[in-house]
């Protein structure tokens, strides 16, 4: 059974309308289904550590001082999008595969397989493994610190494993948690700071462990018509102490459909909180990221089961250490096929 996402455009997921208000039972046939969908897009954004192309050099300004705030630059994105299922056993099962990437400035890769079950109370269960062999994770700086020469980009891969239960509070309540290891490939933060020691250099270090949980409630404004608010948080322990911290977020969407359109909003804040100082800036950490992003999708314009999406979203990251500051804009159009 097909967990009620609702349609989703920041993570750029899509799902059948009617899954918004019925278990999956009653809507879904045994058999085959999902979606395919092709987002294109360009990115207007400021920020050193944002991985894109444009951004790969550090200005001669900002080299002198990392501590100085980012450069503006543009850039432009594909991100694929696949969603597939079976469901099986009157609908009471489905083993499903999921990967999607946020349309944001960090472009993560969320990837996910697993297996779900309808209980005859209505309420469905998820057990869910995402592999870096999938694609899960990020793309990050080897060194975020070098300068003079271009930066080179590596993989942040992703291991974890998770469990959604949804249906609760007679389908309006969605508990759901995550345990993740990521490991940075070709971790070389810091190596072109003369001035740190190797120990010191070890502890910009980005390996991580992390606990994520998260509670959703769904709230039927009209039948066409739900607000959705979440509280989520993460335990975030390092490798190495500097990578500490602690993640408490919020999100408010909004979302509306009709026969020919969907419409869809949503807000977002976050609070990295790190736990320790910063071997380079000789702070604790301490950022504020707040984000926005509204979407529109029309049905039929180009034929039965294709559909024509637009988005746009922005957002800024405030930092206590301006190196991490970030802002961007950014606006996409897209192609979904589902089957």
């Amino acid at each position: 059974m097909r967990k009620p996402h609702l349609f989703s455009l920041m993570i750029a997921i899509a799902t059948p309308i009617t899954s918004l208000s019925l278990p999956a039972e009653y809507n879904q046939e045994d058999g085959l289904h999902g979606e395919i969908q092709l987002l294109l897009g360009g990115l207007e954004a400021r920020g050193k550590d944002i991985v894109a192309p444009g951004n790969e050099r550090l200005t001669s300004a900002s080299a002198q001082d990392l501590s100085q705030r980012g450069e503006s630059f543009d850039s432009g994105f594909i991100l694929p999008n696949i969603e597939l299922g079976y469901l099986f056993n009157q609908g009471q099962n489905e083993v499903f595969w999921r990967s999607n990437s946020e349309p944001t400035s960090e472009f993560i890769t969320h990837s996910e397989i697993g297996f779900s079950h309808q209980f005859y109370s209505g309420i469905n269960a998820s057990l869910i493994i995402s592999p870096a062999a999938l694609g899960n994770g990020t793309t990050v700086w080897q060194d975020p610190f070098a300068t003079g020469n271009k930066r080179k980009a590596t993989q942040a891969e992703t291991n974890g494993f998770g469990i959604d239960i949804d249906y609760l509070l007679d389908g309006s309540l969605s508990l759901s948690y995550r345990y993740n290891n990521t490991q940075v490939k070709k971790e070389r933060a810091g190596q072109s700071l003369n001035n740190l020691t190797k120990a010191q250099q070890r502890q910009l270090e980005r390996d991580n462990t992390s606990h994520y949980l998260a509670a959703e409630l769904t709230y039927m404004m009209s039948p066409q018509t739900y607000l959705i608010s979440d509280i989520h948080y993460t335990q975030q322990q390092g490798k190495q102490d500097s990578m500490d911290a602690s993640l408490p977020g919020v999100n408010l969407s909004l979302y509306h459909f009709n026969y020919e359109r969907e419409y869809y909003a949503k807000l977002g804040y976050r609070n990295n909180r790190y736990q320790n100082n910063h071997v380079v800036f000789n702070k604790k950490r301490n950022d504020e990221d707040i984000n926005f992003t509204a979407g529109i999708r029309f049905h039929q314009l180009i034929g039965n089961k294709w559909m024509l999406d637009a988005l746009v979203s922005c957002g800024e990251n405030n930092s206590n250490v301006d190196f991490y500051d970030k802002e961007y804009y950014l606006l996409a159009l897209g192609v979904s096929r589902e089957f």
